[in-house]
């Protein structure tokens, strides 16, 4: 039996009497559960119709008992177990989901779904860290113990040395395996044995549950206060991706399968992508990258900043304002008007030129097919070197960081070199 239905974004699947990946189609009882699954969501990573259902612009996997769709972005490659890979790379430059090996984007090209990537990279990352050494912390107990260790408790000792004159009721440090930080690492685990596609990762999973047997259950909010100290600092990545699965866990009912959501918003995911690399690529050259410039609005109401203007991306040279940046993931068209750039957002840009006091925006898509790098360069008043230039560039996203990271430093370069020249 086929587990797996692949969807790109928007790519349309049938609401039928069965499960059936092969001819794209899910059952009335499936798209119910996603339904529900999605109502308790704040992401529509579907849309519901009375027949199908349509992937929106969400990337990640939705888990379904023994069964998973996996979400992933529409680009040119078809093989999508490379898209996987690249998306994984993505999220991990993204700094939205933490790369805790090398191999992962290897991994992910051969894994079921992107969940399992992660599933088989977290159960592989905490077999060695755990071989390397279990985490254990002292907690101080007060109970009986045959010997006379710590400090005598004088009063509970005189109180119970009828019933058993034998023993010490003391108080003293254990060293202990269950504290909270093995028991988030333990819920995790055992949402890779649950929801796992893969029988290997949950073979692998339940293998290493067993050495957590003297670990307790989490506790509700748990995995949100935890931290790893300096002690344990080995496992912050760990903790980290423990979170996010723990997050996506979601009961349907008392007695039912669960169903599991690990999923992105692909226009949240572009935007810090762009941010990440444009950070790592002013490094070094005098200049500063800072994500969700914020410090101007449209107007006012009161006295009172109404309708804040937010560029992605802000570049400055020390104290100066060089550049700004918005990121659009959508598709351009060179056979639509201007390239299918929709009045909305250029109206945008020429917002944050103006209210920012801006000489120049940019405004950057992903690359697909044969569009250029350089799309197009508008000018408020042509001829005036003070002008406003609002720039439409492409980056390639396909190809690995190191490619979009070339394709940006066109942006940076262009926006020093050609400044206060007239188009």
């Amino acid at each position: 039996m086929h587990r797996v239905l692949a969807l790109r974004e928007y790519e349309r699947a049938s609401i039928g009497d069965r499960w059936d990946p092969q001819t794209r189609m899910v059952s009335r009882e499936v798209a119910a559960r996603l339904e529900a699954l999605q109502a308790r969501q704040d992401a529509e990573f579907l849309s519901f119709g009375r027949r199908t259902l349509q992937a929106q612009q969400y990337v990640g996997t939705v888990g379904l008992g023994d069964c998973a769709i996996d979400l992933l972005p529409k680009v040119d490659q078809r093989d999508d177990a490379r898209v996987r890979a690249q998306l994984v790379s993505m999220l991990a430059v993204a700094g939205i989901i933490p790369d805790l090996e090398a191999g992962t984007t290897g991994l992910a090209s051969h894994e079921a779904t992107l969940l399992d990537a992660y599933l088989a990279t977290y159960t592989r990352k905490l077999v060695a860290e755990w071989r390397r050494g279990p985490i254990r912390d002292y907690q101080r107990e007060d109970r009986r113990r045959d010997c006379l260790r710590g400090k005598l408790l004088v009063a509970r000792q005189i109180r119970e040395s009828l019933r058993d004159p034998m023993g010490f009721h003391t108080r003293a440090d254990e060293l202990i395996h269950d504290v909270p930080l093995t028991r988030v690492l333990k819920r995790a685990l055992e949402i890779c044995r649950r929801h796992a596609v893969s029988h290997a990762i949950r073979q692998e999973a339940s293998g290493l549950l067993q050495d957590f047997a003297h670990v307790g259950e989490s506790r509700a909010g748990e995995a949100e206060r935890v931290i790893a100290d300096r002690r344990h600092a080995r496992f912050a990545p760990l903790l980290e991706l423990a979170r996010l699965l723990i997050r996506g866990a979601s009961p349907d009912r008392a007695g039912a399968a669960m169903t599991y959501s690990l999923v992105f918003d692909m226009n949240v995911v572009f935007e810090r992508y762009v941010g990440r690399l444009l950070a790592r690529l002013c490094t070094g050259r005098g200049l500063t990258a800072s994500m969700q410039h914020e410090g101007s609005s449209l107007l006012l109401l009161e006295g009172r900043p109404k309708f804040r203007l937010r560029p992605d991306v802000a570049i400055h040279e020390r104290d100066r304002l060089r550049c700004l940046i918005d990121t659009k993931w959508k598709r351009l068209d060179p056979e639509q008007p201007n390239w299918g750039i929709s009045q909305a957002d250029m109206y945008q840009m020429y917002a944050y030129g103006k209210e920012y006091a801006c000489p120049r925006v940019v405004l950057v898509y992903p690359r697909f097919g044969e569009l250029p790098l350089d799309v197009a360069t508008y000018r408020h008043h042509p001829g005036e070197a003070s002008s406003l230039r609002i720039d439409v560039r492409c980056i390639e996203v396909g190809a690995g960081a190191a490619r979009a990271v070339r394709d940006m430093d066109q942006i940076v370069s262009s926006g020093r070199s050609r400044e206060g020249s007239s188009e």
